[in-house]
């Protein structure tokens, strides 16, 4: 009789802590549904007509919410289910019972890590960027074959003229002396292989050096030579690839 009387009297205070209004999300539709709670041996979400819920208390898990909502998860249940409960009581009465609730929760050292990991990352990019790519490439450039580094260099000379435009300066003084500084570069570079120069006519002075030895300089075409007929000195240590 005692016994009896135990568990009805714990069934009932369970219906009677149930009551005020609670939003859930099953994780399987974006339905929002006015649910029930009962606090027994694990939470009970309760529908109209529907077999309960139960998510075992220790698997209960806070997620991010607005202040004035409490807002829940559960490891065993689907990955985007939701409890959402507005009544100050009954979330406090769920919070009671759900000992590692902030389990999951960042605190000021665990974001201390993400921080310094992410700065570490950070650091280890720009590293790569500015000396281990240009390591690598003086290393590799002389391994791409003569045939490869052509191809390469067509391709960047057929971008260039659709850009700048394809009209070729032809002053033949421009063009002596346009070549007698690329022989002077060639010597100063130690360069065996040759090297293809052209001049194009634009306003957008500047010079390219590319692939397969290949140099193209930009100017507005004149009848009197604008290159210079010495090499300076800062050009002495460059090289052409």
């Amino acid at each position: 009789m005692s016994s009896w009387c135990d568990d009805s009297t714990r069934q009932q205070g369970a219906a009677q802590e149930s009551n005020g209004a609670v939003i859930f999300f099953d994780g399987r539709s974006s339905r929002r549904r006015t649910v029930s709670l009962s606090f027994a041996d694990a939470l009970e979400i309760s529908e109209a007509a529907t077999a309960p819920v139960l998510w075992a208390y220790d698997d209960i898990r806070e997620a991010d919410h607005p202040q004035g909502l409490l807002r829940v998860r559960c490891l065993s249940a689907p990955p985007l289910a939701r409890l959402e409960i507005r009544n100050p009581t009954i979330a406090a009465k769920l919070v009671s019972r759900c000992t590692r609730l902030a389990d999951d929760r960042l605190d000021g050292r665990a974001l201390a890590r993400i921080v310094g990991w992410s700065l570490a990352a950070v650091i280890s990019i720009v590293a790569v960027i500015l000396f281990a790519i240009p390591l690598a490439a003086d290393r590799l450039a002389p391994l791409v074959p003569r045939a490869l580094e052509r191809r390469i260099g067509d391709a960047a000379e057929a971008q260039i003229k659709t850009i700048l435009g394809n009209t070729t300066c032809k002053t033949a003084a421009g063009q002596r002396a346009f070549d007698k500084l690329l022989r002077e570069l060639r010597q100063a570079a130690s360069l065996n292989t040759s090297v293809d120069s052209e001049v194009l006519s634009t306003s957008i002075p500047n010079a390219l050096a590319l692939p397969g030895g290949k140099v193209i300089r930009s100017a507005v075409c004149s009848t009197r030579p604008t290159v210079p007929t010495r090499l300076p000195a800062s050009w002495r240590t460059s090289s052409v690839t």
